[in-house]
């Protein structure tokens, strides 16, 4: 998404265009011939004039930062994607009883991140050194 941030007088002139049959490009050019500084790209005008554009690209978007965010190792947990949570949250695992072998498994669902078996062990030899 950029920075620009269109008028309302903008957008629902846009719009106004687009229902009347203008082509995105002469959408464009009307709006700069009116005086408009900043215009609109055509995916602009395409996602305020078509709701089912506008729902597939809110989609795509949030299916990204998804990806990101996993791709990334972090979570919606605060510092989830430091190796020194990730180690003290195994460590809380083992306090409240949770086996190793599933440890793994939680780590994955709430981290997003998946700790191999040595990575766990890791994490607990620290508390016993």
């Amino acid at each position: 998404m950029s920075g620009v941030r269109y008028t309302t007088k903008t957008r629902h002139r846009a719009v106004q265009l687009r229902k009347a049959g203008w082509t995105y490009p002469e959408i464009r050019k009307i709006l700069a011939d009116e005086g408009v500084r900043w215009l609109p790209s055509d995916n602009a005008i395409r996602r305020w004039s078509n709701p089912k554009h506008l729902e597939k690209r809110q989609a795509y978007d949030k299916a990204y930062r998804r990806r990101r965010r996993l791709d990334q190792g972090y979570s919606f947990l605060l510092g989830g994607r430091t190796v020194e949570y990730r180690a003290a949250f195994v460590r809380e695992l083992d306090l409240v009883g949770l086996p190793v072998t599933e440890m793994g498994k939680v780590c994955t669902l709430v981290l997003g991140v998946e700790l191999t078996d040595d990575e766990l062990w890791a994490a607990l030899d620290e508390v016993a050194v």
